[in-house]
């Protein structure tokens, strides 16, 4: 008589002789729930009628029906090994590691392809399966896979377990907590917006496109998708934008979170002296999982100077004279506008560049006049409103009184 485990005695089994002397043999069939150690009871009675009950002995047979499982109060783990992402973010790139790990309710057979785990990212294709290994840990065990180019979505899992006694189970699939992201931030179709500004409050005019030092040049976004905060290992802003001014980069400047339910961001930079030229940038993002991307450099409609024109001397006025509204010729290396303490120009006072300006003078009075006591004076403002130093106009006299003769006596 049987019997498995704590479980009821099963139906007693008539005793078979087999082919060798005194040899008797019986067996039964498992049945599902049977799960422990096998008993028996041997009951035996001899040709003289003379009988015999063993009491209860245990075998070294143990039946296990029982399915291996995830250990009851434990759970899966599924991690990416993406030291660069976002605090917390649990997220893979291309060419990152990710680790399943769980423990089991029971030690798991141990020969390859009976227990592996089937991975599958976003709506891809689920990849090989992937024998699982056992740790240092009891009943531990984990299996991996790296990241490809173009996985993108959530990290699902099916375990597949065999135990010792070859009870197998396939778990339904399952949702990790991990995400593979392998797609680059970018700029969306509406582009950047760049615009410089002059002036502060009321007085703020932001539709300049020929700007000079102490202008503010402000550009503004929206990326395809949230931006990581911090700064990368090279202490430069995760996100920033680099203005050119000639052959290279000015420091790069991180950029603002202006509206985080559309990922607008925005930078600001104040021109200095030193910037002369089309302004140019380039674009650095680095989004929450550390895809980067860095845009290709662009011209803006702006253009930044800081140089003042360059008055000279055409034709001087004639000294002595009596004529008070002389003219006076000179040239500017810029156009601009023209302004003058008296008179006026015969075109106007926009001028362009390497070009003869003629100024016919209001009245002057009688007298010594020079452009050092201020009295006359030229000055050329650019498009960029740099002004020119003024015009040092040679000294001149203007004589109105004839001479006087005098008869001798």
């Amino acid at each position: 008589t049987f019997t498995v485990g704590s479980g009821t005695a099963k139906t007693a089994v008539n005793l078979a002789a087999t082919d060798t002397t005194n040899e008797y043999e019986a067996s039964f069939d498992v049945a599902d729930g049977d799960n422990g150690i096998v008993k028996y009871v041997i009951k035996m009675t001899d040709l003289a009628g003379n009988e015999v009950t063993t009491t209860s002995a245990d075998s070294n047979c143990t039946v296990d029906t029982t399915d291996p499982a995830i250990k009851t109060g434990t759970t899966v783990s599924v991690v990416s090994d993406n030291a660069l992402d976002a605090t917390d973010a649990n997220l893979a790139i291309s060419g990152d590691t990710v680790t399943l790990t769980f423990t089991a309710s029971e030690e798991l057979h141990g020969t390859a392809a009976n227990n592996t785990v089937t991975f599958t990212v976003g709506s891809g294709t689920a990849k090989t399966a992937v024998n699982l290994a056992a740790t240092d840990t009891t009943n531990e065990y984990e299996a991996s896979f790296d990241v490809a180019d173009g996985d993108t979505g959530l990290v699902k899992y099916v375990i597949k377990m065999t135990d010792l006694a070859g009870n197998e189970v396939t778990l339904d699939s399952a949702d990790s907590n991990c995400t593979v992201d392998t797609t680059d931030p970018g700029i969306t179709d509406a582009g950047v917006t760049i615009t410089a500004t002059r002036g502060t409050g009321d007085d703020a005019d932001n539709t300049i496109t020929n700007a000079k030092a102490g202008d503010v040049i402000d550009i503004i976004f929206t990326a395809s998708e949230a931006l990581q905060e911090g700064m990368d290992e090279y202490m430069n802003p995760y996100n920033h934008v680099s203005f050119k001014f000639g052959d290279g980069y000015n420091e790069p400047i991180g950029l603002t979170l202006v509206n985080s339910a559309v990922h607008l961001y925005s930078a600001s930079y104040t021109l200095t002296g030193d910037d002369n030229g089309d302004i140019k940038y380039a674009i650095k993002l680095t989004d929450l999982a550390d895809n980067s991307s860095v845009s290709d450099e662009a011209t803006s409609a702006i253009n930044a100077n800081n140089t003042p024109p360059v008055l000279t001397q055409v034709t001087a006025i004639a000294t002595p004279r009596n004529d008070q509204t002389p003219s006076y010729v000179f040239q500017s290396d810029k156009a601009g506008t023209v302004s003058v303490s008296s008179g006026s120009l015969t075109a106007g006072t926009d001028i362009t560049a390497s070009t003869d300006h003629t100024i016919t003078f209001d009245t002057i009075a009688a007298g010594t006049h020079s452009s050092t006591n201020s009295e006359i004076t030229v000055n050329v403002t650019d498009i960029h409103c740099n002004l020119s130093s003024a015009l040092i106009i040679p000294e001149l006299v203007i004589d109105i009184t004839p001479p006087v003769v005098t008869l001798g006596t």
